[in-house]
């Protein structure tokens, strides 16, 4: 494995990458973060709102379970927190083209 990997290395262009190192039976790349950035803040500043937008969804749904808190129990920030990761995820899923459908269950009525 460890002969594969530094095989593998050599082999690869690392014009796009900052270096790329054999670790053992790994293969590591290093990112060039300044060029990265600079192609994705060009790509954001070209495409605008319609930045990474993709189709992959094909307008299909996805369910988000958002926080669902338990009425029988307290009401705590953990609340809060999973409804903004659930809203999150709800852009990032719409952003490719899904269908979300935010799913909010008051449970546990006792």
């Amino acid at each position: 494995p460890q002969m594969i990997a530094a095989g593998i290395a050599e082999k690869i262009n690392s014009q796009a990458f900052e270096k790329v190192v054999a670790t053992g039976p790994y293969v590591n790349f290093f990112l060039d973060k300044s060029a990265i950035s600079a192609q994705v803040l060009q790509n954001v500043i070209t495409e605008k709102e319609h930045y990474a937008d993709q189709t992959i969804g094909k307008q299909e749904n996805v369910v988000i379970d958002m926080s669902s808190p338990n009425i029988a129990k307290p009401f705590s920030i953990g609340h809060l927190r999973s409804t903004v990761i659930g809203d999150s995820l709800s852009h990032i899923f719409q952003k490719i083209g899904y269908q979300t459908v935010k799913v909010n269950h008051l449970g546990d009525w006792g």
